[in-house]
């Protein structure tokens, strides 16, 4: 389970729904993007993100989060296992990594868990974090509590 954000190119005379249904169609990311991804994983290097050498993901093990890159658009997904405080940090930080493609390709941004095109970036930080949290604590009560017998793997 996921927090997922997308970024697309809304152009002139595209919608969402086209420009989410062209993610499944994308085309490996070109050499200009590939450069602009790399300037901003620079820039984010404490943060413990990494660019893989296809050119195609940014990856941050210690949060969880991958950022699948193409043309034109990406995925962002954050995994749901921080709460608290450590929610609020892990969404800041991918979001602020969001808002740094979203600025440097010009790409819309849409949270699909709130159907919010474009929010305000501190605002789906909070909401974010709120629902991460939320997520997580209800899988923590219902799911991983649940200790089975080992013979006994099905329901």
């Amino acid at each position: 389970m996921s927090y997922d954000l997308y970024l697309v190119d809304l152009g002139p005379g595209s919608d969402l729904v086209t420009a989410l249904a062209t993610l499944d169609e994308a085309r490996p990311p070109g050499p200009d993007l590939v450069a602009k991804m790399r300037k901003i994983v620079a820039a984010l290097d404490n943060d413990g993100y990494e660019y893989n050498d296809t050119g195609t993901q940014i990856l941050n093990e210690r949060l969880g989060a991958t950022v699948d890159i193409a043309e034109p658009g990406a995925t962002v997904n954050i995994a749901y296992w921080h709460r608290g405080e450590d929610a609020r940090k892990a969404m800041a930080s991918v979001i602020g990594l969001a808002g740094a493609i979203q600025q440097v390709t010009g790409w819309s941004l849409y949270d699909p868990q709130s159907d919010r095109l474009d929010p305000m970036l501190s605002e789906l930080q909070v909401g974010a974090s709120a629902e991460m949290d939320r997520v997580t604590r209800w899988a923590d009560q219902n799911i991983r509590g649940t200790k089975r017998p080992w013979w006994r793997f099905w329901g």
